[in-house]
């Protein structure tokens, strides 16, 4: 294929998709991400003071649940790229929610530890535990909504050219 004149021109497949899926994931990801500050900002914790006596099984859930989606995310991956006749913007904006939520996750698996240490060495106030729950809740929602697409984009079939 030529470009009037500038040569020959070598085009990535699904190409055309990443470049409009973009648009999507950016606008997504900021909205969801100002939104999670303004929860997590705005939010007033009514926990009581004091220390909770054994809080790191609640932790230890957490980290469970969110290594639970890494797996899943894993998983999803493996369907939405093997997947042949796709929507080709969806799988894309898939694609990259799944890579962002991954690095989410990870990071919240880290900042899990590190509540985790906290608790077995220190104890852990209430007011930190209610906060980890809150900060659960929050992410679990955005887990949900990356899988949802995610699944989506795995199982729509393409849209047919001749509609």
């Amino acid at each position: 294929m030529t470009d009037q004149g500038h040569g020959h021109r070598d085009f990535i497949p699904g190409g055309i998709a990443i470049r409009r899926s973009w648009l999507w994931v950016v606008g997504v990801t900021v909205l969801a991400a100002g939104s999670l500050l303004a929860w997590k900002h705005l939010w007033t914790n009514p926990a009581p003071t004091g220390t909770a006596n054994d809080p790191s099984i609640v932790i230890s859930t957490f980290i469970t649940l969110y290594t639970f989606f890494l797996t899943g995310f894993g998983v999803l991956v493996g369907l939405v790229t093997s997947k042949k006749q796709a929507r080709e913007v969806l799988k894309a904006v898939a694609i990259f929610f799944l890579i962002e939520a991954t690095l989410v996750d990870l990071w919240r698996v880290s900042d899990s530890m590190d509540d985790l240490y906290k608790a077995a060495t220190n104890g852990l106030a209430y007011q930190a535990l209610y906060d980890t729950i809150h900060d659960f809740y929050a992410y679990f929602v955005i887990n949900v909504f990356v899988v949802v697409i995610a699944v989506m984009a795995a199982c729509m079939p393409a849209r047919s050219r001749n509609l």
